[in-house]
């Protein structure tokens, strides 16, 4: 706790107490740190001194209230293959990134989502079969919200599925490097 209260006072250019006793610097007392951290961080807002790539903001996406009962629905009641994707990408395993399973977004449901990388997920089984048209109406609905899409058929992910999480990968990582540079 010293050693970080020394630092944001070095950051901050705070001069640290001395000690009446000896000619040695003391820690400053939580309250102070708490108070001149707090003081800091109104006057780096106020002078944009914090940008928007250290404190990034998510997008959210506001979604018709009465698909969040449907929404649960499907997720009690998930196909086989959502439930083996699931297994794979429940509790940040790829790559540290948080899914979630039958997100509500505007007037659709989506398979899986990533709110950090805004990546739907649709797994095309035979619900889909015949709603081409609309797929690609709703497709292109969610994209003009910045969504991006990654769409897998049903049986791809029942026989390939280590496939499916190296394009899954491998999509991340150009989305990362895109970013970075």
């Amino acid at each position: 706790m010293w050693l970080l209260g020394k630092l944001l006072l070095n950051r901050m250019n705070i001069p640290l107490r001395r000690s009446a006793f000896a000619a040695q610097r003391c820690p400053p007392s939580k309250g102070e740190l708490v108070a001149r951290w707090l003081r800091y961080l109104l006057l780096a807002r106020a002078h944009s001194l914090i940008s928007k790539h250290t404190m990034p903001r998510r997008k959210i996406i506001p979604y018709d209230p009465e698909l969040k009962n449907r929404a649960r629905h499907l997720r009690k009641n998930s196909t086989r293959s959502e439930g083996l994707l699931w297994q794979r990408l429940k509790g940040k395993q790829m790559k540290g990134y948080a899914f979630y399973r039958q997100r509500p977004m505007d007037r659709y449901i989506v398979d899986f989502f990533c709110p950090e990388l805004m990546l739907a997920i649709e797994i095309d089984g035979l619900s889909h079969l015949f709603r081409g048209e609309a797929d690609l109406e709703r497709q292109a609905r969610l994209e003009s919200l910045g969504v991006r899409f990654l769409r897998f058929g049903d049986l791809e992910i029942k026989r390939n599925l280590n496939e499916v999480l190296d394009i899954l990968t491998l999509w991340i990582e150009m989305f990362e490097a895109q970013e970075q540079g």
